[in-house]
């Protein structure tokens, strides 16, 4: 009897046993679905917190795009000034007089028009110059350094000056001097992208007639019946269409530059050295200061 007491009794004890392990088996799975939900929850915070911080990285980005485009904006080449492009296109017409003359130092890649040609090159441009055996000697003077801007086209500034031009006619034997107007236009890297002459004025023709004296004692005491030749480049000079000379001249005793618009007649009695051009005055008044 006693033996079966005892296996009722540990029968009665396994049982409540039993009820805790299955009970503790559902909390564990409870737990287990609650974690599963937390960190379902976290994964989709943590999401949307990279998913803003991507945005507010793009937001970033874009913001600082601006400013890049500026400094793009800001390496391209400046404009020229008013004085700038004096500068340029004096030193154009003397790189072509001294023979120095490259056309990709001046002129963008594609170029509009050049004179009475359109659509061209550097290259183009480079053989027109280079083939030139009727001009020859020719130089453009600006008249008095004014150049005026005239208008903004697309990235095209464009400038109006007239300049005076002379050079020796290989066809006609001849000596060749009018005054042109010139349209330039450069563009936003500062090269010209159209070159027009669009009008020319006081076209002469005139065959020179050396005098055979000594150059300085020829120019000093001019004879009208041969031509005047510049002292420092003995260039030709001629009077225009009025007969009137409009030189430079200065002397030994005064090596200063001045100016004076005269008469053929006058002219023979005007006992200085005489010159075609401003510079050319003052490069021999500096010459000759430098010699004292």
């Amino acid at each position: 009897m006693s033996i079966n007491n005892d296996f009722t009794k540990n029968t009665e004890l396994k049982k409540p046993s039993n009820q805790v392990n299955y009970l503790l088996g559902i909390l564990g799975g409870i737990f287990a679905i609650v974690i599963l939900v937390l960190s379902l929850q976290k994964y989709a915070v943590d999401k949307n917190n990279s998913s803003d911080q991507n945005s507010q990285f793009l937001e970033k980005n874009n913001e600082t795009s601006i400013p890049l485009q500026d400094t793009i904006n800001s390496n391209t080449t400046a404009l020229f000034s008013q004085e700038e492009v004096l500068n340029f296109i004096n030193q154009y017409y003397l790189d072509i007089s001294n023979h120095n003359f490259t056309a990709e130092n001046y002129f963008a890649n594609t170029v509009l028009q050049y004179i009475n040609r359109v659509n061209l090159t550097p290259s183009d441009i480079n053989l027109i110059v280079n083939n030139n055996d009727d001009f020859i000697d020719n130089k453009s003077i600006i008249i008095n350094d004014e150049i005026h801007f005239d208008r903004t086209d697309g990235n095209t500034n464009y400038y109006n000056y007239w300049v005076d031009y002379n050079c020796y006619r290989k066809s006609k034997d001849k000596y060749q001097s009018c005054k042109v107007n010139v349209e330039i236009g450069l563009d936003d890297t500062n090269k010209i992208f159209s070159y027009k002459e669009l009008e020319i004025r006081d076209l002469l023709f005139q065959k020179a007639e050396r005098d055979q004296r000594e150059k300085d004692v020829a120019n000093a005491f001019y004879d009208p019946n041969f031509t005047l030749y510049d002292l420092l480049t003995d260039e030709p000079i001629f009077p225009n269409q009025e007969g009137q000379f409009d030189i430079w001249y200065s002397s030994n005793e005064d090596p200063n530059p001045y100016h004076i618009v005269i008469n053929k007649t006058e002219l023979q009695d005007y006992r200085y050295y005489k010159f075609k051009t401003e510079a050319n005055c003052i490069q021999w008044c500096n010459n000759k200061k430098s010699n004292y």
